[in-house]
């Protein structure tokens, strides 16, 4: 009995970009958000793609704090 193998390939990328210096806790939130969004526009499936910033730590906390406080 012969069985095709099957070769999974592990592929990443990494896009640099620079958010302007925002003044309000919300403007990081809603940029954060849109690049969310734009992305998922170009990759439907979340698995394939997904934006990251270490700067999105605070951010999340961040949006977490307003959604409670409203």
């Amino acid at each position: 009995m012969i069985i095709d193998q099957v070769y999974l390939i592990c592929q990443a990328t990494r896009l640099s970009l620079r958010h302007k210096d925002m003044d309000t806790t919300r403007k990081e939130i809603n940029a954060m958000e849109d690049l969310r969004e734009k992305v998922d526009e170009v990759f439907s499936d979340e698995n394939l793609a997904f934006p990251y910033s270490i700067f999105y730590l605070g951010w999340e906390t961040n949006k977490v704090r307003v959604k409670i406080t409203i």
